[in-house]
């Protein structure tokens, strides 16, 4: 299947454990249910392709435009997606255990559900991503950025988060205890109800940021800038606001002491 042009094929429930599809045109294939295990698909062409439900375990799809692909369900464990475009992609509910997004783009991407537990998606950019119900634990975020991503609910305090930023994202509900985020940009997120205890958000971005019933008991908000911040009926006993820019910011049945 090497250099093969597939589009528009129809080759699902197959067995293509170690096939050569190195160069081969993919472009709106349907693929589903097949194992792909072992294959080798440098300079593959699959935009728009459905790989819904194929093992992909161990592949290296490094480089690869695969954006509008589809690979819900996909078991991706291990996969290498470094610098792939995955714009408009689907991966909802798929297996990406221990799977590199290395600089990778993701622009619109569906991960709901996604598990990403031990995924590198160091320096990745995650633009209006959906991430409700996805499994962070032990990822590496490092230098990513998350902008406008849906991702409530999602617990963080397992993962590498130095240099990450989180303009505009929805962060309601997530927890992120014990982190050290100092620096990092919060503009304009929703952290309503988050848990914040003992967060270092020294020097931090949070100016129009929502952390209305946020926990951030013992947080260190030193330097943050919080101009119009809403952190009305947050908790924010023993927390450090000095320094903090508080101006206009909505401070309603919030607990201080």
């Amino acid at each position: 299947l090497r250099a093969a042009r597939l589009k528009g094929a129809q080759i699902g429930d197959s067995d293509l454990s170690g096939a050569d599809l190195q160069a081969a045109e993919l472009g709106g294939a349907a693929f589903s249910n097949s194992k792909l295990t072992g294959a080798r698909v440098a300079r593959m062409s699959a935009a728009g392709a459905s790989l819904a439900g194929c093992e992909l375990a161990d592949v290296d799809l490094s480089g690869l435009d695969l954006s509008g692909c589809d690979l819900g369900g996909a078991v991706l464990s291990r996969a290498r997606f470094a610098g792939c475009d995955l714009s408009e992609a689907r991966l909802a509910e798929a297996d990406a255990r221990g799977a590199d997004f290395g600089g990778a783009r993701l622009v619109r991407t569906d991960l709901s559900g996604a598990d990403l537990r031990e995924t590198n998606l160091a320096r990745a950019t995650l633009d209006r991503c959906r991430l409700n119900g996805a499994q962070l634990g032990g990822a590496d975020l490092r230098d990513a950025r998350l902008e406008s991503c849906r991702a409530a609910g999602i617990d963080f305090t397992s993962t590498q988060l130095a240099g990450t930023a989180f303009p505009g994202c929805d962060l309601a509900d997530t927890s992120f205890e014990g982190l050290d985020v100092s620096g990092q940009s919060f503009r304009d997120a929703d952290l309503s109800r988050a848990r914040l205890r003992g967060v270092r958000l020294r020097g931090a971005e949070l100016r129009e940021a929502t952390l209305a019933g946020a926990d951030l008991s013992g947080a260190d908000l030193s330097g943050a800038s919080c101009h119009t911040a809403d952190f009305s009926g947050a908790l924010l006993e023993g927390a450090n606001l000095q320094g903090a820019d508080l101006r206009c910011a909505r401070l309603e049945g919030a607990r201080l002491a």
